[in-house]
């Protein structure tokens, strides 16, 4: 691969598993320091391994999202003119919010 990414920083939430697993390995070939965030440390150590076995560099850390630091989640806080009831999605999944 080429080194697109030399000399920068990747940030990577939800990196322990899928999508961002995917992100965080694919940045670290392109030559990227990847963080490898998510709430699973464990699984997030196990990508980490493997980036580094592979000659890439990378770190782990736990990460918990201020809003739910701040208010167990958007089902269980009022978010000021958005109320509790909607729910919110990816434009994949959804093109409207619930």
């Amino acid at each position: 691969m080429s080194n697109r990414m030399a000399g920068k920083v990747a940030l990577v939430t939800g990196a322990a598993s899928g999508l961002g697993a995917a992100q965080a390995r694919l940045f670290a070939k392109e030559g990227a320091k990847v963080v490898v965030a998510d709430l699973n440390v464990e699984m997030g150590n196990k990508v980490v391994a493997e980036i580094q076995e592979s000659g890439g560099e990378a770190l782990s850390c736990g990460w918990i999202s201020p809003m739910l630091r701040a208010g167990r989640g958007l089902s269980r806080r009022r978010l000021g003119p958005l109320g509790s009831s909607r729910r919110f999605t990816t434009p994949r999944a959804s093109s409207t919010a619930r």
